[in-house]
């Protein structure tokens, strides 16, 4: 065989492996790229996942803050309208006619069974004194009275104790005693 034609064969022959290199490495690089193309939608995959896990995470923390901010909201305005409701009592007590807080109160202290105690002073508001006069005299007890910063009411001191039923004192022990009942009247849905 002619060396032209052994060069020929061995050029052919590098070709046809050239080409089968050629056509192995394109076979290799269209797996590589399918295979990317998977692992790329996989990822993406997980990222998604991911992105909405954190969102609905997030979503549920957003509105548990949200929960506990309006239960705070609706607490505080609860408690709010408590206290309007007895600062309005408080403010009727204050004003009630001469006839009508003697009564009130001569209805109380007839309450505490106050014979056989020596009273050491009894206090009262400025503008209340003939009214206090009036609320003792109702029990048949008679004293001095001393003025107070008293609001409405009246602090009795005997040589054994003191007795305060003062509107402040006695919205005091009623709002303690009877603070959910009246929230519950006040705030039960009654629409259903």
């Amino acid at each position: 065989m002619p060396l032209a034609d052994i060069t020929n064969k061995i050029i052919f022959d590098a070709d046809v492996h050239a080409q089968a290199i050629i056509d192995d490495a394109e076979k290799e690089a269209s797996r590589i790229i399918e295979s990317g193309k998977k692992e790329r939608t996989e990822v993406l995959k997980e990222y998604d996942t991911e992105i909405v896990r954190m969102l609905t995470d997030n979503v549920r923390k957003v509105t548990a803050s949200a929960s506990q901010e309006a239960r705070k909201i609706t607490e505080e305005t609860r408690f709010n309208l408590l206290t309007t409701l007895f600062q309005s009592v408080e403010k009727k007590v204050m004003s009630l006619p001469s006839p009508a807080y003697v009564a009130l109160f001569s209805k109380m202290i007839k309450k505490l069974s106050l014979s056989n105690v020596q009273i050491v002073s009894v206090h009262a508001p400025e503008n209340r004194i003939e009214d206090t006069k009036a609320i003792l005299a109702s029990v048949g007890l008679s004293t001095k009275i001393t003025t107070n910063t008293l609001l409405a009411g009246l602090i009795i001191e005997t040589t054994d104790a003191e007795y305060t039923l003062t509107i402040n004192e006695l919205l005091s022990r009623v709002r303690m005693r009877y603070e959910v009942e009246i929230a519950r009247l006040l705030f039960t849905d009654r629409t259903s």
